[in-house]
């Protein structure tokens, strides 16, 4: 069985599948394994005339040409399938560096400087044959278990007087976009990035159109996971991504001759979050994000009778809207949204979810109504579907949450028989399985690494935990505040256990996350803290919210859901529950690990969504959800979005 490409090689495995051509892992007839390269004809043409069919033609005559070299594969066959062509190499293994670092974690001292000679030492073998690689990133060296290093993807390398166009945002040195000769030392920068994210497990910034600035944010965060690396490869990494070619040469030939003889160049200067630098972000962030919701609402009509716009909290106009209407100067532009929201719920049969559903939709429209337009009707009442989950970001948690907040809102309405609703059956047990994760997120999310879905708040037992506790505050309703109280005991259990991994070598900075890590986590513990008078809850989320702090340096979204702004709220809470200055100071330190994040001046951050690469303005994975945590910094008040204060408590 296995589909043959070329009559004779049988495919075993998909790597990577895209429009412009698939890689797949196969079978030689002699029964060796290899790896098959297709290229699509007509796929990126250029001016010139020439598309990624060129690119492959150019890897084939680099492998010629470094035939023999030690980590580089070997060219095997290349041939034509109709009019697209295949390359065949020898397969170097599964497990490239990005894929290392997500699942085993960061290079530290000895293994880091390891790493770095092996990958230079490969990299000299292939400048002594005239070749500059051009593209080396994580994703483009592969580790083999003997500890060795393969180097793969040579499309746009250069050889003699022929490169092809290309270029990787932050592993390339940042002139190489403009496509003149490449040197070895351009090679040098981009060992500098791969090693830098061989250390942190932070892929370069990005998000800025300015890419020596995007430098020169990747050196500030270096400088704050490492603020006195003085020694050793993490000192060299400032040299390596220099911009001067000469400096970058003298970084490699230290890591060759494992000396430290020219001084460490000091990272970047860092950034200080003044209470003029916060008013001007904040400024800022507010114009953004209503500058988003306008273009949002301006959208021409076919567009949305095409694909049903998004009115959620998490990735739509809710999110947006809600944090718009905390701003005076917004405030208008909150209630349009509103109003636009309203007219462009999708007809079609939305989820009851508070995350990700009608029920965070209508506490945006019921606070709109309230406070912005009047003329809103009230939104129509929401219930649970009859096949909820149990969680805060799908399930009969965040509906019976959403339905407390909606009762405070306008306590005319039946919210709280909605919300006992919700709390009964849970309580009943009467909710369906969450579903799997994701491969692709169960790799990230090795053992010991102080991360637990099913504890964590978005989609475990915290927050079920937190809800059932508010219900019982906000009716008096004594089964639910024994059940409460029984989960909180088992929960605080599981936290002592994780709240440890995260601050071991193997924590790793999503187990801090609101979604998945421990930062919603403390947040559920100050509620059951304040509401059982018993300070080995409100110590339990002291300690966890230090834990985040720690790792938060390492955070790599600046995110509410997955990084920084959840991270920072959380913080925020404890800082408003004991009243403790120390907090305040971390949530600080969150907005300046925000601000070295992003692009644009500090005063004018640019936000970027979770992939990194461009800025998002959803409240869940964007700039909104920032909004909502640097807001509560800059006034040292207000609770939470989309939960029950805890001043109920």
């Amino acid at each position: 069985g296995g589909r043959m490409i070329g009559g004779r090689y049988r495919v075993t495995a998909g790597v990577m599948r895209g429009p412009r051509g698939s890689v797949f892992r196969a079978e030689a007839p002699d029964g060796r394994p290899v790896i098959v390269k297709e290229s699509r004809a007509y796929v990126g043409e250029r001016e010139d005339g020439f598309d990624l069919r060129m690119y492959l033609r150019n890897e084939l005559r680099i492998l010629r040409a470094l035939a023999g070299v030690p980590g580089v594969p070997e060219a095997l066959d290349h041939f034509r399938h109709g009019e697209d062509e295949y390359l065949v190499m020898t397969d170097a293994g599964a497990t490239d560096l990005n894929r290392h670092v997500a699942e085993a974690g960061v290079f530290t001292g000895a293994d880091l400087a390891a790493l770095a000679s092996r990958i230079l030492e490969v990299l000299d073998a292939v400048h002594a044959r005239g070749v500059v690689v051009r593209d080396l990133s994580p994703k483009n060296i592969v580790l083999g278990e003997d500890g060795g290093c393969t180097l793969v993807d040579f499309g746009t390398s250069g050889l003699e007087d022929l490169q092809m166009p290309g270029w990787s945002r932050g592993f390339s040195v940042p002139d190489q976009r403009t496509g003149r000769p490449s040197t070895p030392a351009d090679d040098y920068f981009s060992l500098g990035a791969t090693l830098c994210y061989a250390a942190t497990g932070l892929n370069p910034v990005i998000v800025d159109p300015d890419l020596e600035r995007g430098v020169q944010r990747t050196l500030q965060c270096l400088a704050r996971i490492f603020p006195d690396a003085g020694t050793g490869t993490v000192a060299l990494l400032p040299r390596l991504l220099s911009l001067d070619p000469a400096e970058r040469t003298s970084a490699a030939a230290e890591i060759r001759t494992g000396g430290g003889a020219a001084p460490p160049r000091p990272c970047a200067p860092p950034v200080r979050l003044t209470g003029d630098l916060l008013s001007a972000v904040l400024e800022h962030t507010v114009r953004e994000v209503a500058g988003y919701a306008e273009r949002l609402m301006g959208g021409p009509d076919d567009a949305r009778r095409a694909a049903p716009p998004i009115t959620n909290v998490y990735s739509g106009s809710a999110g947006v809207g809600m944090e718009l209407l905390q701003h005076p100067e917004a405030r208008a532009t909150g209630a349009d949204l509103a109003r636009w929201t309203a007219e462009n719920l999708p007809p079609a049969n939305l989820p009851p979810a508070l995350y990700f559903g009608l029920t965070g939709t209508a506490i945006f429209l019921t606070a709109a109504r309230l406070t912005a337009a009047p003329d809103l009707p009230a939104p129509d009442p929401v219930r649970p579907a009859g096949d909820d989950k149990a969680d805060q970001a799908h399930g009969l948690a965040g509906i019976g949450t959403g339905h407390l907040v909606l009762a405070s809102l306008d306590p005319s309405g039946d919210h709280l028989a909605t919300a006992a609703e919700c709390a009964r059956r849970l309580l009943a047990g009467e909710v369906t399985a969450p579903d799997a994760l994701p491969e692709e997120l169960t790799a990230l999310e090795p053992s010991g690494a102080g991360l637990d879905v099913d504890t964590a708040y978005a989609h475990g037992d915290a927050g079920v935990a937190d809800f059932l506790l508010a219900h019982h505050l906000a009716t008096g309703d004594a089964e639910t505040g024994e059940a409460a109280r029984e989960r909180f005991t088992a929960l605080s259990k599981a936290a002592e256990g994780l709240v440890g991994e995260l601050l071991s070598p193997t924590g790793r900075p999503m187990g801090a996350s609101w979604c998945q890590g421990m930062s919603g986590v403390a947040t559920a513990f100050l509620r059951a803290g304040l509401a059982f008078d018993d300070h080995t809850y409100m110590d339990l989320a002291a300690r966890t919210v230090r834990a985040c702090a720690l790792v938060a340096p390492r955070a790599w979204v600046t995110s509410q859901c997955c990084g920084l702004a959840g991270i920072g709220d959380a913080l925020i809470d404890v800082a408003q529950a004991t009243g403790d200055d120390t907090y305040w100071r971390h949530a600080e330190d969150m907005a300046e690990l925000m601000l070295i994040r992003a692009g644009g001046p500090h005063d004018r951050p640019i936000f970027p969504g979770n992939d990194l690469d461009v800025q998002a303005f959803t409240w869940g994975t964007g700039t909104a959800g920032v909004l909502s945590f640097l807001r509560r910094l800059h006034t040292r008040s207000g609770p939470r979005l989309w939960s029950v204060p805890l001043a109920q408590g």
